[in-house]
């Protein structure tokens, strides 16, 4: 009860807050969902804990679980801003189900989720994925033999090598290139113990290393793709371990993204690579990285303080003129001014939200109708200006400053 209290306490008049769910299987195979309630730079305060063994774990029995969990804590819900998931169906449905009930939080997907997809789109390359498989096997043979990881153990520590083998973890993408790095650093040791009598035929009726291992110990293309593998897929590893903290932001989410897709691009052509999986991973890189890249993720990443000198130097290349509204205005009229479906598409893929209603023009020219961010957003990519903008007018039209 104390602690009970004492949570509801740190809860109180704190208006900034994330909900967070997930669900789990403990190490009795019950399914266990937790929800918390999260704060940049703040600890975070566990709102509930539930054993959904035997239950639908539905979109709908979520949105109760997560009602339960907010009155259980006294957590008013206009406290929280935003929720965060996984991104499942059953957690896209959630999400879409939670923003009806509270329509003012803004819903991200989890951004760690979201780069360990793209980790696993990257290694979905067919020979790359024989190559994992591969290093699955000789780190299965090494660690279940008892002699012999032994031995693979000593010749390692010969060579001032102090980590294990890794194995794989199901579900998490990131775990088959900490396998990779494992495996490459044990390449020496690997050989030494592969090209002993005993380990390639058997000696007085013990066991040698089965051929298969041998074989794939000694695959030089197997190495070629594990070393590039590691070396396009390690800068995206690195930005889950590095964004794992309390005091990351959505804007340093995206700072991290840039900064391994920029690692990725100088590593992506070396001798001995598979030009078909440096294709592959730059055309996925590419497409997730842009889906990632939403406007609030631009949005928080524009306001970032790395972004506010590049700002203020161009600022007079910011500003959208009244000719700019009208020419816009001009060329949606002579494509016919009716609006379209959501989800239809103009030709050049012009989202339905650069079509505007063109009643509207008069009142703008004469300054009585306030254009959104996202209508002046949109005007700006239009214009081939969406990487520029002036963070005053950004904030003032959120009632920022």
């Amino acid at each position: 009860m104390r602690v009970h209290r004492d949570e509801c306490l740190r809860l109180k008049g704190r208006n900034n807050l994330t909900y967070l769910v997930d669900g789990w299987e403990d190490r009795r195979r019950r399914s266990i969902y937790g929800s918390m309630a999260a704060e940049v730079s703040q600890y975070p305060v566990m709102l509930g804990l539930e054993d959904l063994t035997g239950k639908r774990a539905t979109a709908d029995g979520l949105v109760e679980l997560s009602k339960r969990a907010l009155t259980k804590k006294t957590l008013d819900p206009r406290a929280i801003l935003a929720t965060c998931t996984d991104n499942p169906t059953t957690m896209q449905a959630f999400q879409r189900k939670f923003k009806e009930e509270y329509p003012w939080i803004i819903i991200f997907p989890c951004f760690m989720h979201s780069v360990n997809t793209i980790i696993g789109k990257i290694t979905a390359y067919p020979p790359v994925k024989d190559a994992i498989s591969k290093n699955t096997r000789i780190v299965s043979f090494f660690n279940s033999s008892h002699y012999w990881g032994g031995q693979l153990e000593i010749a390692a520590d010969s060579r001032g090598i102090k980590q294990t083998l890794k194995t794989l973890t199901e579900s998490r993408f990131y775990a088959l290139v900490l396998l990779a790095l494992s495996v490459r650093e044990h390449r020496a040791a690997l050989t030494e113990i592969c090209n002993r009598d005993d380990a390639k035929r058997s000696i007085h009726g013990l066991s040698s290393v089965n051929k298969d291992v041998i074989t794939t110990v000694f695959d030089l293309q197997r190495w070629d793709l594990t070393d590039q593998l590691i070396r396009i897929c390690k800068p995206l590893v690195d930005v889950i371990g590095n964004i794992e903290s309390r005091d990351s932001n959505l804007a340093d989410c995206m700072l991290e993204l840039i900064w391994a897709h920029r690692e990725v691009n100088g590593v992506m052509h070396q001798d001995g690579d598979d030009p078909g999986f440096a294709k592959h991973a730059m055309e996925t890189l590419q497409t997730e990285f842009h889906a990632l890249n939403t406007d609030l993720h631009w949005f928080a990443l524009f306001l970032h303080p790395l972004c506010w000198k590049q700002a203020e130097d161009e600022v007079e290349d910011l500003i959208i003129s009244e000719k700019d509204v009208e020419a816009e205005f001009m060329r949606l009229e002579q494509r016919g001014s009716v609006l379209l479906e959501d989800g239809d598409r103009l030709p050049k893929d012009i989202r339905i939200n650069e079509v505007y209603d063109m009643s509207q023009l008069d009142d703008i020219q004469k300054g009585r109708v306030t254009i959104s961010i996202d209508e002046e957003l949109d005007l700006a990519k239009a214009s081939g200006s969406s990487e520029k903008w002036d963070p005053d007018s950004l904030m003032r039209s959120h009632g920022i400053r």
